[in-house]
């Protein structure tokens, strides 16, 4: 099977973008709505797994295009398990780093990193751009 490479964010990464309080502050109806929805899911998220935290993965999966600079990716090795059994259909990561130099039996050896894997984002500064998007949302309809 040929490998692809590509960006990949762990769920960590969108649940830390979770500041949508200045989204919900802006008049607009769509940013306004965007704002409600993101405060919806936050309150979700609280009450039904105990995280404080809106998942923003929509902003986060377009960031990286359009600011690079706000997530900080790693190489990892990734793969999604197609054998029967409870893990089936989940992602697993390998992000283990082995010294340069140390032989280890081909079993042990970490896999090459085929994904960019979003590890650390700049949460208020995604915010920032989220919310400036929003408030340069054009309301004039289309011709």
């Amino acid at each position: 099977m040929a490998q692809r490479r590509g960006r990949v964010r762990g769920i960590g990464v969108d649940h830390r973008a979770d500041q949508v309080a200045p989204v919900r502050r802006i008049a607009d109806v769509p940013p306004r709505a965007i704002g409600d929805l993101a405060a919806f899911y936050r309150g979700s998220y609280t009450r039904i797994y105990g995280v404080d935290g809106a998942p923003m993965h929509d902003a986060c999966a377009i960031i990286p295009f359009v600011r690079p600079s706000l997530i900080r990716h790693e190489p990892a090795a990734l793969e999604v398990s197609l054998a029967a059994g409870p893990a089936r259909g989940m992602t697993v990561v390998d992000r283990r780093g082995v010294v340069p130099g140390v032989d280890l039996p081909p079993a042990r050896q970490p896999k090459p990193a085929n994904v960019a894997m979003a590890v650390e984002v700049d949460r208020r500064a995604v915010i920032d751009e989220l919310v400036a998007t929003l408030l340069a949302y054009d309301r004039t309809p289309p011709a």
